[in-house]
């Protein structure tokens, strides 16, 4: 873990409640300040959730235009997955 702390040059944001509940003791203890918790009622996917993390970040005066925001997605959406799975399917029986 003190490796880890050494090569940690950012601060880490842990949305998982499982993580929360298994580890997140032990992360903020070895990581210190550069483990960040959501409060418990941010742990949920909305965008109260997320405007809420953006008020404090404006308060320490991180800010950023909307056109330099790029979301970064844990997964492909339900219908781009569909896509892939029809494209595949028609892949293999054009061969």
């Amino acid at each position: 873990m003190n490796a880890l702390k050494a090569a940690v040059n950012f601060l880490i944001l842990y949305l998982s409640v499982t993580v929360l509940r298994c580890i997140g003791n032990t992360l903020k203890k070895k990581l210190g300040d550069k483990a960040i918790f959501p409060p418990a009622n941010a742990l949920n996917s909305r965008a109260s959730s997320v405007a809420a993390l953006a008020l404090d970040k404006a308060k320490r005066g991180e800010t950023q235009s909307y056109l330099e925001m790029k979301p970064y997605y844990i997964r492909k959406s339900q219908a781009e997955r569909e896509l892939e799975e029809r494209e595949n399917k028609e892949k293999g029986e054009s061969k």
